[in-house]
This record gives C-alpha cells, sequence and structure tokens, in this order.
C-alpha cells in the first residue's frame, strides 16, 4: 500500500489531497474519496479534476474530516461514461497532536 506523506494531525484542514486515477477524468460524473477512519467509520469526500492534470482528483481537507489519530485509508472512486469504477488504496498517518515524528 501507498502512503501519502503529509504531516497531518487531528483538526488539520486546508490541505489539499491530490489522488492519481491513470483516468483523464473529464467528463466523469462521480468524483469521490472514499475514506475509512481509524475507528473503521467510513465517510465520502467529494472530489474535483484537478486543475493542471486532469488524470488527479483532489479534495481539499475541510475542519473535522481529521478527527482522529491513525491510519486513514483512502480509495478514489469515479463515475464517467460506463465506467463506474473504485481506484487503489491509499493510505494516510494522521499523527497524535504531541507526537515527534
Amino acid at each position: 500500500m501507498n502512503y501519502i506523506n503529509y504531516n497531518l494531525y487531528p483538526g488539520s484542514s486546508g490541505v489539499r489531497l491530490k489522488l492519481y486515477t491513470g483516468i483523464d477524468l473529464t467528463g466523469a460524473t462521480t468524483l469521490q474519496m472514499i475514506v475509512k477512519k481509524p475507528d473503521d467509520t467510513e465517510v465520502t469526500w467529494t472530489a474535483t479534476i484537478d486543475g493542471t492534470d486532469s488524470k488527479y482528483m483532489v479534495y481539499e481537507i475541510q475542519p473535522g474530516d481529521l478527527d482522529q489519530s491513525g491510519e486513514y485509508l483512502v480509495r478514489s472512486y469515479i463515475q464517467k461514461g460506463t465506467l463506474d469504477t473504485p481506484g487503489r488504496l491509499v493510505a494516510l498517518k494522521v499523527h497524535p497532536l504531541w507526537d515527534n515524528e
């Protein structure tokens, strides 16, 4: 599994999460990041197409999105025409606030 390397802590926001899909997303009807939080709850973040490369989807982390420390599993999800597919799984590590890493 690939890890996305950001210095994230509970409460972090304003960070752009960018996922490579390998697919030209122009014309996609659904762009999402399906997220499994450290406590196993699942949420969906609505993504957009990156402004410089249409094979990337982006999401700006909002206040409250990262409300736990631990590993967040993130999978892109795309609907475009007859294509309805999840992408590969990546992980984000959200460090405890007083962690030294």
